[in-house]
């Protein structure tokens, strides 16, 4: 297709307008918002970690965050065969850019198209001075595609395809889809990224992404929206579409923000896939409900071997030819990358040529292998994969047990014996409790594996080069557990709950050692993540409630002492009171009062 035939270009805003002019009335409302951002910043990385401070909201997120690019990264090896930076790439529904500006600096040529003017020329801001990009304006249903490109990667625009279009939606897919086709290279690849209709996350409270109405996609779509697909229809409107070879990889928490990607194969469920994501699936549109534990339901379809069908969201690499090797080389990929640059990560889970599997730390953009933060290390380094479950399976278990207080006890109980065995120093602290080495710091639940040896603990990557109470060491175990579980919680007093388990496992255990863990974790969780951290505003309402309660007991207290007072003034009195009833004087007087009484009847009745 020659660009010229169909689209002008218009000089002053640096984009190809089509000639039809077919344009798509969509927008979520941050294009002026973004408009200044990038009027503010000019272009941008493709690491935009320099966009974190204009962060204000879901919209501004989705845009802005550094965390868009882990989608394709974590697949690059795939996309660009031998070369990336020698092919070219079609990139359908280009939105403001947050995939166009990796894609720019990945590929030899990028033609992007985007329905919205106001979207695109954000998107030209973005990109602003990048020669190899080329910003297409035109109705992706209507507008003419490029020819011969070497990928076409549509990254959340499919199921806006039956949004604005009317019969059936997988008919209206399927029709768009062969119009893909015909763009790609024989030996091309369309990548695609798209939520799964029946997400795990939906199961467990989240509103549908889209709509927002809860169970939506569940029940078929009942309104007339954007419309995603399940595992099984998504494969068939792929292959009805002319595609021969799929490889699915599914993605935690979901595409937009990506942490975990999982290649879809037999061998990756036999390797424990729901220990690399913890924490709950977010609702970006609204407060979500709390329902199900994604967790342990995530762990439940694991071992059922239903995992694929009911991952939050698909990436999915196809190529109209068959039999094409479309795998990556690992089977799980996590992305560490929310903290400090110089902490940015991957973890990757491969096979090994000899048998078994290794686990890969390999430092992400700006990422060190190694960094001193003071009184606190930083070490990244591979490791063999132990197979094993983590305790923090038994910890959710018991947690949604009647008997939760004593299984978890018994649970911080066995990881203190283990702690004291590996890591004591025979040492106390100020207030009698025992020293353990420094690097235990991470000596946790979600890094201790139960095996037939007995429990191993894997992710040694911090270390604090002095010792630390063992108490601590536990209290972040229960913290952080009762913290992440807390919306499934009966007693969603975090607090008293860890200080039960605490006083459980230390007999003598007080409320001012829970205070000094939460500095200490407070201080190191700011270390991390280069700001005051979440934990300060729940360690100050958590120390306010203490001290309310500490008041009030003072006043209560303060009370009983003076009703006491006045319970035994009351005493005094009716002793008194009991000696005047005794006493011949009020035994005289209460004779002349019947006395007189008897004498008023009987002139009142004329006696």
């Amino acid at each position: 297709m020659s660009i010229n035939d169909h689209y002008t270009y218009d000089k002053q805003s640096d984009l190809w307008i089509s000639n039809d002019g077919t344009v798509v009335d969509y927008r979520d409302g941050s294009e002026d918002y973004l408009t200044e951002v990038f009027s503010a910043t000019g272009g941008t990385s493709v690491y935009p970690i320099e966009l974190k401070k204009y962060i204000k909201d879901w919209p501004s997120r989705y845009h802005l965050s550094h965390r868009r690019a882990n989608l394709l990264e974590g697949v690059k090896e795939i996309l660009g065969k031998d070369n990336t930076k020698d092919r070219t790439v079609f990139e359908l529904g280009a939105g403001t850019g947050s995939i166009t500006r990796w894609l720019a600096d990945n590929f030899a040529h990028v033609d992007s198209i985007e329905g919205n003017l106001p979207r695109a020329k954000v998107n030209r801001q973005r990109t602003a001075g990048l020669a190899n990009v080329r910003l297409l304006v035109g109705d992706m249903l209507k507008a003419p595609f490029p020819e011969n490109v070497d990928v076409v990667a549509q990254i959340g625009s499919l199921e806006y395809v039956p949004a604005y279009q009317d019969g059936d939606p997988r008919e209206a897919c399927i029709s768009f889809l062969d119009k893909v086709r015909q763009t790609l290279a024989p030996d091309g690849s369309y990548v695609l990224a798209i939520e799964n209709r029946l997400g795990l996350k939906y199961w467990a409270g989240c509103g549908e992404d889209h709509t927002g109405g809860f169970g939506e996609g569940l029940v078929g779509y009942p309104n007339k929206s954007a419309v995603t697909f399940s595992r099984t229809e998504l494969e068939s409107i792929l292959r009805e579409s002319g595609f021969q070879s799929l490889q699915f990889y599914h993605l935690f928490p979901d595409y937009k923000l990506t942490s975990v990607l999982m290649r879809e194969s037999d061998e990756t469920l036999t390797l424990n896939p729901h220990h690399w994501f913890r924490g709950f699936a977010e609702d970006y549109m609204s407060e979500r409900l709390f329902i199900l534990p994604d967790q342990v339901m995530l762990e439940t379809l694991v071992k059922d071997k239903m995992l694929w069908h009911f991952s939050n969201s698909f990436l999915v690499v196809c190529s109209t030819k068959p039999n094409v090797n479309q795998a990556t080389d690992w089977l799980i990929k996590k992305f560490s990358n929310s903290g400090r640059p110089e902490l940015h990560h991957t973890i990757t889970l491969a096979p090994k040529q000899a048998g078994g599997y290794l686990v890969k730390r390999q430092p992400l953009r700006e990422g060190q292998p190694r960094i001193d933060l003071g009184q606190i290390g930083f070490t990244l380094a591979d490791a063999d994969y132990i197979a094993g479950d983590a305790l923090t399976s038994e910890a959710y278990a018991a947690l949604l047990s009647k008997e939760w207080q004593a299984k978890i006890t018994a649970l911080a109980q066995e990881t203190k014996d283990e702690l004291v065995k590996r890591f004591g120093s025979g040492d106390m602290d100020q207030d009698g409790y025992l020293l353990v080495d420094g690097a235990a710091l991470d000596f946790a639940f979600w890094n201790l594996i139960r095996t037939d040896n007995g429990l191993e603990f894997i992710d040694k990557k911090w270390a604090v080069n002095h010792t630390i109470p063992a108490d601590y060491v536990i209290w972040r175990n229960l913290f952080w557990l009762f913290y992440q579980f807390g919306p499934f919680l009966k007693d969603k007093d975090i607090h008293g709950s860890v200080d039960r388990v605490m006083r459980d496992v230390f007999p003598d255990y007080k409320g001012a050692r829970q205070d000094a863990s939460f500095r200490r974790e407070n201080e190191f969780q700011s270390l991390v993540y280069e700001k005051p951290s979440h934990l300060e505003r729940y360690f100050v309402d958590a120390f306010d409630v203490r001290e309310t309660v500490a008041r009030l007991q003072l006043e209560v207290t303060a009370n009983c002492a003076k009703v006491r007072e006045q319970n035994d003034a009351v005493k005094n009195l009716q002793a008194d009171l009991d000696d005047i009833h005794a006493s011949r004087a009020w035994k005289v007087v209460s004779l002349y009062r019947r006395l007189m009484e008897r004498l008023s009847r009987r002139r009142t009745n004329g006696g």
